[in-house]
């Protein structure tokens, strides 16, 4: 299996549920790639599908769910089974996915002029992450931590690559996607519950699996429901 980690979080993020045999690919920082200002979203995730070895268990979160859904459609040969947790095929409305190119650009320069204190501090204030009130102190400390680890250029420089806003629309070719998929999503995480139920009326062979009492950091929130969820699943493709 190979495990791709969300925005500004890392490797680390797996430790609860990778194995011995498995992967975790940096995308960026913590001794990460390097991404260029001008880098490309489909360069990075062409790059990202020759690290793996064919028909890999892929397992994205959030944004590495959004790489990890472009690699299994770019590169199917690379991708035995996907699981997305928490992720959408992109904005299909051109001029919203403009407006939120620019959003993504405002928020990487902010990153670069305030520094990582700011950054975890706007992050952490979002609506999406609300559910996360009851957690562990410890892995919220954690995550946290993780988020101060990188390099704010860096940081930034991920943002405007593989933020929503550079995302080509992949919802047309979800049709095509013969893969077998599991799309993950938390009870209280309503949008992305609806994203994905979507995903799973145009992905032939997928199914939507909620795990309860969470919301958007599935992993985070219910690691021992994530990690769960993946053996059953191991034992009933096996």
């Amino acid at each position: 299996r190979a495990f791709v980690h969300g925005f500004a979080l890392g490797p680390a993020m797996w430790s609860s549920l990778a194995g011995p045999d498995d992967r975790a690919l940096t995308v960026h920082g913590h001794q990460g790639r390097p991404i260029d200002r001008d880098a490309d979203f489909v360069t990075l995730v062409d790059d990202l599908a020759a690290e793996l070895e064919p028909k890999t268990h892929l397992i994205g979160y959030s944004m590495g769910g959004r790489l990890a859904l472009a690699i299994a459609l770019r590169h199917p040969a690379q991708v035995g089974r996907l699981s997305l947790l928490s992720c959408h095929p992109g904005i299909a409305d051109p001029k919203e996915r403009a407006s939120r190119r620019q959003r993504d650009r405002q928020l990487a320069t902010s990153i670069e002029a305030r520094g990582l204190a700011w950054f975890r501090d706007y992050w952490q204030s979002l609506p999406m992450w609300s559910s996360q009130r009851s957690c562990d102190p410890g892995r919220l400390q954690a995550v946290a931590k993780m988020r101060l680890g990188h390099d704010p250029a860096a940081l930034a420089s991920a943002l405007r690559a593989l933020g929503p806003g550079a995302m080509p629309d992949y919802s047309p070719a979800l049709a095509t996607l013969a893969i077998d998929t599991d799309i993950v999503v938390g009870e209280l995480d309503p949008r992305y519950r609806s994203i994905g139920e979507r995903m799973a009326q145009m992905i032939p062979s997928s199914r939507v699996r909620v795990i309860a009492g969470a919301g958007h950091n599935l992993v985070l929130e219910a690691p021992a429901a994530v990690a769960e969820l993946f053996s059953d699943r191991a034992e009933a493709v096996a």
